[in-house]
Formats: C-alpha cells, sequence, structure tokens
C-alpha cells in the first residue's frame, strides 16, 4: 500500500513525500522480506524514477545498479524486472552525457527483450525506440565535433 502512496504522490509531483515513502518502503521492504526480494527491487526502481525526476542522477543511477546487480543474481540478466532497471539505467546515463555506455546498455536490453518476448513485443519496441534516440544522440554529438565519419557510421 505504501509503494501505491508513493506513486500517487510522484503522478501529482509531489516528488519530496514520493521519496520519503519509497525510501521508508525499501526499508520496511529490507527488514520483512530482505533485499534481495523481487518487491524489494521493484520499490528500489520507484525511488530511482523519483530521484531522477528530482535531477539526483547519481542517487538514481546507484539504485539501479543496485537493483540490477541483485536482479541478475536472482531473477536473471534477461528478466523482465533485470531488462526494465537496465533500461532505466541507460536513460540515466543519457542524461549524464555518457552515451557510448547508455547505447551499450540499450543494445543488451533489446537483444534480450527480442530473445524473451519477441521482436514485436511492446516493451521490445519501446527498448528499440530508447535505442535509436540514443543513436541519435550519439551522431549528433560526432557531427558537432566535426568527426563526419563517426556521425555516418552510426
Amino acid at each position: 500500500a505504501k509503494n501505491t502512496l508513493g506513486t500517487v504522490m510522484s503522478e501529482q509531483g509531489d516528488l519530496d513525500a514520493a521519496r520519503k515513502v519509497y525510501e521508508e518502503t525499501v526499508g520496511l521492504k529490507e527488514a520483512l522480506y530482505g533485499a534481495e526480494h523481487s518487491s524489494t527491487l521493484v520499490t528500489k526502481g520507484n525511488l530511482a524514477i523519483v530521484m531522477k525526476k528530482q535531477g539526483d542522477l547519481d542517487g538514481a543511477r546507484q539504485q539501479y545498479e543496485a537493483a540490477i546487480r541483485v536482479g541478475e543474481r536472482t531473477l536473471g540478466a534477461e528478466h523482465p524486472d533485470t531488462l526494465i532497471d537496465k533500461g532505466n539505467l541507460a536513460l540515466v546515463m543519457q542524461l549524464q552525457g555518457e552515451l557510448q555506455a547508455a547505447r551499450e546498455l540499450l543494445e543488451i536490453v533489446v537483444g534480450g527483450s527480442e530473445r524473451q518476448n519477441g521482436p514485436d513485443h511492446p516493451f521490445s519496441k519501446f527498448a528499440k525506440g530508447r535505442l535509436a534516440i540514443c543513436l541519435r544522440k550519439l551522431a549528433e554529438k560526432a557531427e558537432a565535433s566535426g568527426d563526419a565519419a563517426e556521425a555516418a557510421a552510426l
């Protein structure tokens, strides 16, 4: 119920209150279920979303990276929840200017989703869209730096 409260607060724009609720909920879930429980990981992902919205990219990145480490170990590298966290981490990396690292991670997400769900699955298409945006940003960066050959290769 508290996780839902955090979601409602976030959607209403009360990010400070949502963050506090998610932080409390992560603590409760870790105490009740453990740090590696899927419910705990989902709440950490929600906390990271709020942190990103607040501009706390380093905090969001830390949450996603922690969730991915646990998700890969307990759920698998290509589990839908793990792939979602990887896609969200890639978005944070883009916002931090780490376009090449984001591209590489998004290629992993696309490949994993296509293997698990097929190429026409909504998440596969969504991930391909995010990858296309990242590739466009990389091309724009290469053009801006005057590297026409690199831009054309993208």
